[in-house]
């Protein structure tokens, strides 16, 4: 099982971002490779939650997990 927890100013955030954005459902947070230095997160808006995406909402937002590295 996967274990987020988001503070309250990070759920207000996404509230605020997600009103602008009616046709997006959350956001999707992921780790991406960079270069030699190792690994970055992302952050990105999404319209569906794929199947291998995890899900969590807390306070009635939507974030999903991406499961896997990007390169």
């Amino acid at each position: 099982n996967l274990f987020i927890f988001q503070t309250p100013s990070a759920v207000d955030k996404i509230k605020k971002l997600l009103k602008d954005k009616p046709e997006h459902v959350g956001v999707k947070v992921g780790v991406r490779t960079r270069g030699c230095n190792g690994l970055s997160y992302t952050l990105e808006y999404t319209k569906t939650k794929g199947d291998s995406d995890e899900e969590v909402v807390q306070d009635g937002e939507c974030l999903f997990v991406l499961i896997y590295l990007k390169q």
